[in-house]
């Protein structure tokens, strides 16, 4: 497909509000019901929710590394699966340490 820039730029557009939508859906649900999440104490949510900031900290350079050799395209891909995944997975898994993975990953993305 030959899309105009325009119209790419609507796609990045629509793509990163509905990976963030994900993500920010945590900010409102995780603190009301934590419980439901597997979570069993009140400190878990603090850490799930700063944990993909952390992770961005030291990968910075690496994904500067990563676009000197790839096209962004390929980065907005793989950031895209990651982000549905991720997002999929907080309906999906229960527990600390899983929600804890799946976070990291979406700090990656």
């Amino acid at each position: 497909m030959n899309f105009s820039s325009r119209s790419k730029v609507a796609w990045i557009a629509i793509i990163t509000g509905v990976a963030v939508m994900g993500d920010a859906m945590l900010f409102i649900v995780l603190p009301l019901f934590w419980q439901d999440f597997g979570l069993t104490e009140i400190w878990q949510i603090g850490v799930l929710l700063s944990i993909n900031r952390f992770i961005r900290l030291p990968l910075n350079p690496l994904v500067g590394f990563f676009y000197k050799h790839f096209q962004l395209r390929t980065g907005v891909f793989i950031a895209l699966i990651l982000a549905v995944i991720t997002t999929l997975s907080y309906g999906i898994f229960e527990g600390f340490w899983m929600l804890v993975i799946m976070r990291a990953l979406w700090g990656v993305a």
